[in-house]
């Protein structure tokens, strides 16, 4: 009897700071995990809200002349049709 107590009694003393030790580092693990979901929604939201900026920005290039005068801004050049190239692919049955 005495020998059966000693052994439980030494196996909760070693397995009571374990398992503490186990929740703190888990503990640490989530708070680093959480650390990094919040960088990663900040970037997130960052990279919708220049998307939402550049479709606003494309959105006053619809008509011809708007084009046509970012085009001379960006001083682009048009490129003529015998140097456009036009490749297609069929699929087989």
């Amino acid at each position: 009897m005495k020998f059966t107590f000693k052994i439980l009694a030494f196996f909760f003393i070693i397995t009571i700071p374990l398992f503490f030790a186990a929740v703190v580092w888990q503990a640490n693990r989530y708070n680093s995990v959480d650390k990094e979901i919040s960088r990663l929604e900040k970037d997130q939201e960052q990279w919708i809200n220049a998307s939402k900026r550049l479709i606003a920005g494309g959105a006053s290039y619809t008509s011809v002349e708007r084009i046509e005068a970012a085009a001379k801004r960006m001083k682009l050049e048009k490129i003529p049709p015998e140097n456009i190239i036009q490749v297609q692919i069929y699929q087989g049955k």
